[in-house]
């Protein structure tokens, strides 16, 4: 198992989120606000992950 966290060039980590060791963010992902990323999780390129714990979701959420 690798401990050491793993991000490239342009990712985004929101306000108020905790990222545990051994993951890794991939060119140009983001994760939200008030998210919780667990130990090991690989989040790919251009992907958006929100929640506790995080998960991918869409970029934009349905209006109504």
């Amino acid at each position: 198992m690798q401990d050491a966290s793993e991000a490239v060039a342009g990712y985004t980590i929101g306000v108020n989120s905790l990222v545990h060791y051994g993951v890794t963010m991939g060119d140009t992902s983001t994760l939200t606000p008030d998210s919780f990323l667990m130990k090991g999780e690989q989040v790919p390129a251009q992907a958006y992950w929100a929640g506790n714990p995080a998960r991918k979701t869409p970029t934009c959420l349905p209006a109504g």
